[in-house]
């Protein structure tokens, strides 16, 4: 019985794997079907969601980032685009492929202006102990796990909400990538 199972998930790894563009094999970056870490890093937070991705990225760099979202648009790929895993909903979950960006989580604090710089794929944990070293704060909850990314476009609601509003109030400028695999600036003064 035992070989059995082992045959039908080895047949599943292998149809997956037979799906994935050869651009988009053997990325060193890249978790595959066929790897012993695939089952532990295909879920979110949610556990009620079960999917099998094609193939899961983590990202260096933004260079990594742009590579993967020009071949997904050249392959008409399906994709998503993961930063915490903490959605309730399979958001940042795909049948296709995923891009986590948890590598990218750089934080830089200016306690002049009283601004920081995150990286996409910055927790909320590590950002909150950034700030407290230089005794700031900002408005956010209390999950240290939740990536910064999804919590600044889906709202950001926290303590502090109700007197400096949400973190998606609060956001001066954004680095984005687009649909080209171009990094753009957007702020007041561009792409407003």
């Amino acid at each position: 019985m035992t070989s059995k199972l082992n045959c039908n998930l080895i047949q599943n790894k292998q149809l997956l794997n037979n799906n994935i563009p050869s651009s988009l094999k053997n990325l060193t970056y890249g978790i595959y079907p066929d790897s012993i870490s695939y089952n532990d890093n295909r879920f979110i937070y949610n556990k009620l969601f079960n999917y099998f991705p094609l193939a899961m990225y983590y990202p260096r760099n933004y260079k990594d980032i742009s590579y993967l979202i020009k071949e997904f648009v050249k392959n008409n790929s399906e994709f998503a685009i993961r930063c915490g895993g903490h959605s309730n909903e399979p958001t940042s979950l795909s049948n296709g492929f995923i891009i986590d960006v948890k590598n990218i989580n750089e934080i830089k604090i200016n306690k002049t202006n009283k601004t920081a710089k995150i990286g996409s794929g910055t927790r909320l944990g590590p950002f909150s102990e950034a700030l407290k070293k230089y005794k700031l704060m900002t408005s956010v909850g209390d999950s240290s796990c939740v990536g910064m990314s999804g919590l600044s476009l889906s709202g950001g609601k926290g303590y502090l909400s109700r007197l400096h509003g949400m973190i998606c109030d609060n956001i001066i400028s954004l680095q984005v990538i687009n649909y080209e695999g171009e990094l753009i600036n957007i702020n007041e003064n561009n792409y407003p």
